[in-house]
């Protein structure tokens, strides 16, 4: 009573092929056929879907770190829009606090003094200061700036715009009255200061002009000579050019 008819179906995807049998008894057989091709085109669908994850969790050379879809750069996925993982962000964070400087109200100060004229600047804009600032000693930028002699603070500090900002800087002393000339390291220093109208005739509050006060000072490290190293030879040679150089300004006809 029962006749079959097997017909070869095959999946492109599987790459296997599948034989039904069809009834001919009734509907049995088309039921059957039609039952096994939706399991058929299920499986397709299936194997479709997991080759599709799997790529989508390979990285661009076809490895993969930790079974999570990691690649070397510690970037999840692949290609341009992918995101740092959480602890890639959490360094990347740390990184750039790192690089960033600290900074409390010293920091201009320190800059200045380290001839750092980017720290200097930076932190005056993040601090809100003016170049005219002065520390609870009246120890001003400018100040700092000559006792270690560096050029490019004293160009940026004396080049503002504003005049009367300028003269400021020049004439401030600080609680013992001395001026940025008094502070001036090295001749170099003295000769900017003097050339931009920094008064050399100024006198602290022990009754001394720069010349006054750099003398004392010659005089002072001479006498400490007993430890002397190639380092303090220097520093006297600067000093001696700085006594030099005020003293032929008294000498200058009014």
């Amino acid at each position: 009573l029962w006749s079959t008819e097997i017909h070869e179906l095959s999946s492109p995807k599987l790459g296997t092929s599948f034989s039904s049998t069809s009834c001919k008894f009734g509907n049995c057989g088309k039921e059957s056929l039609m039952r096994f091709r939706i399991i058929v085109a299920s499986l397709d669908v299936i194997l479709v879907v997991v080759l599709a994850v799997e790529q989508e969790g390979s990285i661009d050379d076809g490895q993969t770190y930790g079974g999570k879809g990691e690649n070397h750069n510690g970037y999840v996925g692949m290609g341009p829009g992918a995101t740092p993982s959480p602890p890639q962000q959490q360094l990347a964070q740390q990184q750039h606090q790192q690089q960033q400087p600290a900074m409390d109200s010293s920091t201009p100060w320190v800059a200045a003094a380290d001839g750092n004229l980017p720290l200097l600047q930076q932190s005056l804009q993040v601090l809100e200061l003016p170049i005219t600032a002065a520390d609870e000693n009246g120890y001003t930028l400018l100040h700092a700036a000559a006792s270690y002699s560096h050029a490019s603070i004293l160009t940026w500090l004396l080049a503002v715009d504003d005049s009367n900002r300028r003269t400021t800087l020049l004439q401030a002393v600080d609680s013992e009255g001395d001026s940025a000339l008094h502070y001036a390291s090295t001749r170099e220093a003295a000769e900017f200061l003097i050339r931009h109208g920094c008064d050399a005739a100024v006198h602290n509050a022990q009754g001394q002009t720069a010349l006054e006060s750099k003398q004392a000072e010659l005089q002072e490290t001479m006498q400490e000579d007993d430890d002397e190293d190639e380092d303090d030879d220097e520093d006297l040679g600067q000093l001696k050019r700085l006594v030099e150089y005020l003293q032929s300004l008294e000498n200058r006809p009014q």
